[in-house]
């Protein structure tokens, strides 16, 4: 049983329950990618990096309230495929532009502990 007003993650129950229905769904249709669209939130100059879990690291474009062409940190990815160029994360489907080096962030950030030579 959930106490009331139990946080996961830090978002109330039943706004991460949503959220893990919404990966659940997309994740058992992945090869469809409804949500990774034309008119989905993308990563440009993108590479993987580490906070707590794997995240997309790059300029965020397509978002309602950031601006294009900001450098940005994904949430979660739960699901990455770079030949077919899409990722979801705990949030949404993103389409993934041009890979980077997970240097060229590190360079830009000043800061290697989260971007991992060797990865995607």
């Amino acid at each position: 049983m959930c106490e009331s007003g139990r946080k996961w993650l830090g978002r109330p129950d039943p706004l991460f329950v949503d959220k893990l229905g919404k990966l659940a769904d997309d994740s058992a249709d992945v090869q469809n990618c409804c949500g990774a669209n034309a008119r989905s939130a993308a990563f440009s100059s993108w590479t993987s990096g580490r906070r707590v879990a794997l995240c997309l690291v790059g300029y965020a474009l397509g978002y309602p309230s950031i601006p294009d062409g900001r450098a940005e940190f994904s949430s979660e990815v739960f699901y990455l495929d770079p030949d077919r160029r899409i990722a979801r994360t705990m949030s949404r489907w993103y389409r993934l532009g041009t890979h980077i080096r997970p240097k060229y962030w590190s360079e830009r950030f000043r800061v290697t502990s989260f971007l991992q030579e060797g990865g995607l």
